[in-house]
């Protein structure tokens, strides 16, 4: 493999001419650059493979460039009047992702501030997709990881300095530079610490990576949200949110087919509502089905038992996970256990020969975390779910050892956070359903997370629209009415 430069294709840049001319001493034998490098240039502002070099107007003015394509791109997914696919595509295509190689090649210090204006646009987009006024707390939560209760936004403004310090160290890892120095700084008062002398040897010596210095920012902007949220509901709601796989309905593709995996533009609204604690009720509103006041985070809308709305999601979900174990080959059948005189049933899927031979009888059970028992009991967020999973065991493993069967008992929060003994239980049938569908297991425990995920928030949603009752009404016939009758 030949290692010489085609100076053809070289170009050479300095800002001071006088520096293409100049003849340097290596080992006593004087070296100049050859004479075939023709292409010289000594603008001191350029782009070069697609980074930006120079001063701060130039660099910022670049950002700025980025911003307004970005923008365009933006502006197109508005028009697509689906506010689950305009999520994906901004979360994907035209947010942290469309800036990251400039914050990798670029000093923080030149285009941080630039960068904001590239965050506040992917706000604004993401509050027209959805129709929703989002706060100030509100979008603090979005910005965070969806592992952490956010929305995949991340900042690039914030984040900035740690992908600068990453991108630096790993691709020249012996060499400190100003911009290293600096941006290490930037960090440090990110962080709420105190610069230290110390800090970027500390990093050389242990290069971290991108998602490790991110993680801590990440760690920092959740614990102070937290701090910010007035009620110990809404603490639960944010805990919830921040839970293994509760975010699971936010990854899946919108698609239709055996299993429905699309929202509706108004269930989408009310599902990103409840996640972010944006309100659902206003003072004063009272459910349509009791008469009883509704509570801006939700907590009646989707516990209130008329209407019977919360046996058509038990059984949505039941549906969904037994369509899962059908594509895994488990042979699972629907509602056993009960007979006339006994209606129980404590199996609502029971699949065989589970474990050792033993039938599983699966129970699931949709809880709230924002009950007036979880309320008195602070701090104890997901212990709830193993109270509720306790429960099933107490009333079902009398008659599932009878009939030779174990209980598995399924809890999920309305916020997506399930139960440990479900987790274990999704392991298994992700086990199968990779084997006989051919993916890979963690495509296959996702696809199991995912559809549920969907499928809860859908209900919820229906749950929460449904029990709306405002003052008047305007829906579809009257704006397409009034559409029709305009003149200009």
């Amino acid at each position: 493999m030949c290692k010489c430069l085609n100076l053809a294709k070289c170009e050479l840049f300095s800002p001071t001419p006088a520096n293409f001319s100049q003849v340097v001493l290596v080992d006593g034998e004087r070296l100049s650059f050859p004479r075939s490098l023709r292409s010289r240039s000594h603008v001191p502002d350029f782009v070069l493979l697609g980074a930006p070099f120079g001063g701060a107007d130039f660099c910022a003015a670049f950002v700025a460039k980025l911003c307004a394509s970005n923008r365009k791109l933006l502006e197109r997914i508005e028009q697509l009047e689906d506010p689950q696919v305009a999520f994906h595509l901004i979360r994907t295509c035209a947010s942290f992702g469309k800036f990251v190689y400039v914050t990798r090649t670029t000093p923080p210090a030149l285009v941080r501030a630039a960068l904001e204006r590239c965050d506040e646009d992917v706000r604004t987009s993401f509050a027209r997709v959805t129709a929703l006024q989002i706060t100030n707390l509100a979008w603090q939560q979005a910005q965070l990881p969806l592992s952490r209760g956010g929305m995949g936004f991340r900042s690039v403004a914030q984040h900035c300095a740690a992908t600068y310090i990453s991108s630096h160290i790993r691709a020249l890892p012996e060499l400190v530079t100003r911009h290293l120095v600096e941006a290490s700084d930037i960090f440090a008062q990110q962080l709420d610490v105190l610069p230290d002398p110390d800090q970027v040897e500390r990093l050389m010596a242990n290069p971290p990576s991108q998602r490790a210095l991110s993680s801590q920012l990440d760690n920092l902007h959740a614990a102070h949200l937290r701090s910010q949220l007035g009620s110990l509901a809404d603490q639960l709601r944010f805990a919830s949110a921040a839970a293994p796989r509760s975010a699971a309905w936010l990854l899946a593709l919108p698609c239709r087919g055996p299993l429905d995996l699309t929202l509706t533009p108004d269930q989408a609204q009310v599902a990103l509502q409840q996640r972010l604690g944006l309100p659902l009720a206003g003072p004063g509103e009272k459910c349509s089905f009791c008469s009883s006041a509704l509570d801006a985070l939700g907590h009646h809308h989707v516990t209130c038992s008329r209407g019977d709305f919360r046996n058509s999601r038990h059984n949505r979900i039941r549906d969904a996970l037994y369509r899962l174990m059908s594509a895994a080959g488990m042979s699972p059948v629907l509602e056993q256990g009960g007979h006339e005189r006994d209606l129980t049933r404590p199996a609502d899927i029971l699949v065989p020969s589970w474990s050792l031979g033993k039938s599983a009888a699966f129970d699931i059970t949709v809880v709230s975390p924002l009950t007036s028992d979880n309320l008195n009991r602070a701090g104890e967020h997901h212990d709830f779910l193993e109270r509720a999973a306790a429960r099933k065991h107490d009333e079902n493993d009398a008659k599932c050892e009878a009939l030779g069967w174990v209980c598995e008992p399924a809890a999920v929060d309305t916020y997506g956070q399930w139960c440990d003994s479900a987790h274990k239980a999704f392991a298994e049938i992700a086990t199968r359903l990779s084997t006989r569908s051919r993916v890979t297991y963690s495509s296959a425990l996702s696809s199991i997370y995912n559809t549920l995920g969907v499928v809860l928030a859908r209900h919820n949603a229906i749950a929460v629209l449904a029990r709306r009752a405002p003052p008047f009404s305007i829906g579809a016939r009257e704006v397409l009415s009034a559409s029709s009758s305009l003149s200009y």
